[in-house]
């Protein structure tokens, strides 16, 4: 027998996601929540190695089968559970409208110490219990959710101070206008060519290093 408990999702509607939102009760069958995590990678492919560089951490989508039951309700009129469903699907609908585009709301499903935030991309409703005149009554509805970061989520999850920032070799790049563009500093052209192991700066660039990548390190 399932056991159906009550979660909350809260639909924010400002660009921003700044606001408190709007609660939106649910009901689901908490046998297993899962989730996941992905990083991604740039790959490398230097004068010295061919390796991969860090480029954030994501969440993994995250699916979850709510119910819906409108049998109980005493008004015949009520007993349409699609009425219920529809604020649902509300979520994938653009709502904020933004100089070139419009965008869903940011939602943040919680239940006791759960939380996800993102936007929801993909319902899959399936209705059962109908009543003599073809309405349904129950609903599971699979609503999935795309990661949405906040803030302080993009700062921690993005490149950290390992990860190399790579630049493609031409014709009439120098060590040191090459440290100027990236760091302001044309002094610092010698991290450069310890990064990369550049053993003649001065005739850097030679016709083999055309096209190819060099490693930016951060300072």
């Amino acid at each position: 027998m399932s056991i159906r408990t009550k979660a909350l999702i809260y639909v924010q509607y400002d660009a921003g996601a700044r606001l408190a939102g709007v609660p939106l009760p649910v009901q689901f069958n908490p046998t297993e929540l899962s989730t996941g995590f992905s990083v991604d990678y740039n790959s490398q492919n230097t004068a010295i190695e061919a390796s991969k560089n860090f480029v954030q951490s994501r969440k993994d989508d995250f699916t979850v089968k709510l119910y819906f039951d409108a049998s109980e309700a005493r008004n015949p009129l009520l007993r349409n559970v699609m009425k219920q469903v529809k604020p649902i699907l509300l979520l994938m609908a653009p709502t904020v409208e933004l100089p070139a585009f419009k965008v869903p709301p940011i939602c943040t499903f919680i239940w006791g110490t759960f939380v996800y935030r993102g936007q929801v991309i993909r319902v899959q409703e399936n209705y059962s219990y109908f009543t003599k005149e073809g309405f349904p009554m129950r609903a599971d509805v699979s609503v999935t959710f795309a990661s949405s970061k906040g803030e302080k989520e993009v700062q921690e999850s993005g490149p950290t101070k390992n990860s190399r920032v790579l630049r493609t070799v031409r014709a009439n790049d120098r060590l040191d206008l090459i440290a100027f563009d990236v760091y302001g500093d044309a002094a610092k052209w010698p991290l450069i060519a310890e990064a990369n192991d550049i053993k003649d700066p001065v005739s850097f660039p030679t016709n083999d290093d055309l096209g190819t990548q060099i490693a930016i390190p951060e300072i």
